[in-house]
């Protein structure tokens, strides 16, 4: 296990706890810390969600706090947890958020309409999951155009 500063702000309002933070992971003694490389991408994921949540704070005329559910995981936590083999989530480029007090297909909405009209910064992926109402927000790799991708799964 690496020794990282997991109390550190990314930004303003997101730490790297809240990225890397499992209980599926404390409960099977996995190690979730992320490598240097996953650790930059975890900042500008950081980074983009804060410009998600000055828009919808903006939006709203409100504060919004955005809740991490589920941002990094190690291959074995990834495993565990049934996630897909190519996850954005092994590679800290995504992260499953909620915003209590919202309808979260409101906000999957409104994101869209802000990237498409140029009021925030492309996503790669956006995925609103309805039964579970929240949203996959996924960003691409460092070097390559997002690839706007959005869809519902129930």
């Amino acid at each position: 296990m690496t020794n990282i500063n997991t109390q550190e702000y990314l930004t303003e309002h997101f730490s790297l706890r809240e990225f890397i933070f499992s209980q599926t992971a404390i409960k099977n003694k996995i190690d979730n810390t992320p490598s240097p490389e996953a650790l930059v991408n975890i900042k500008r994921l950081a980074s983009y969600l804060e410009e998600i949540r000055t828009y919808l704070s903006k939006y709203f005329n409100k504060e919004i706090f955005i809740k991490i559910n589920s941002g990094y995981r190690s291959k074995e936590l990834n495993k565990l947890v049934n996630g897909v083999s190519n996850s954005a989530h092994l590679f800290g480029r995504a992260s499953d958020v909620i915003i209590d007090n919202i309808n979260m297909k409101e906000i999957f909405d409104i994101i869209i309409k802000a990237c498409q009209e140029g009021k925030l910064k492309k996503f790669d992926q956006l995925i609103y999951y309805s039964k579970l109402n929240f949203i996959h927000i996924g960003i691409s790799e460092a070097l390559y155009e997002p690839r706007f991708n959005y869809f519902i799964k129930a």
